[in-house]
């Protein structure tokens, strides 16, 4: 019985540090995004982040709407909210990483990374 209190303990506060990392992930990635999109969407004649339309561009937008349903479904269903935060951060780094090795990919990749594999731990306790 101790031991199980003790094991509830602990997942308890991993759901707590994950939805406060990812909370906090989140409101980076809003910031950082939000008036991007608000600009393009509805000031712009152009529908996405760069107007150019680099696969840049598209590669970040395409992170934040992944990253937005990862971190909304990780709420709900932890396992499925991690694995997607996971594919969120590999189609951030990845394309930056492997075409351009830019090492500024992973501002933003290894704290996704780090949030998926904090739920998925989370289920796993």
């Amino acid at each position: 019985m101790i031991a199980s209190k003790l094991s509830l303990r602990k997942r308890n506060t991993l759901l707590i540090v994950s939805r406060v990392f990812a909370t906090v992930l989140a409101l980076f990635y809003f910031v950082s995004f939000v008036p991007k999109l608000i600009d393009q969407y509805f000031c712009s004649e152009e529908n996405h982040i760069v107007s150019d339309g680099s696969w840049e561009g598209w590669v970040m937008e395409l992170t934040f709407w992944i990253f937005f349903v990862g971190y909304t479904t990780s709420w709900f269903k932890k396992f499925a909210g991690g694995i997607i935060l996971i594919i969120a951060s590999l189609v951030q780094m990845l394309p930056f990483l492997i075409i351009d090795g830019n090492l500024g990919s992973l501002i933003f990749g290894l704290p996704t990374l780090i949030a998926g594999i904090l739920f998925l731990a989370c289920k796993r306790l």
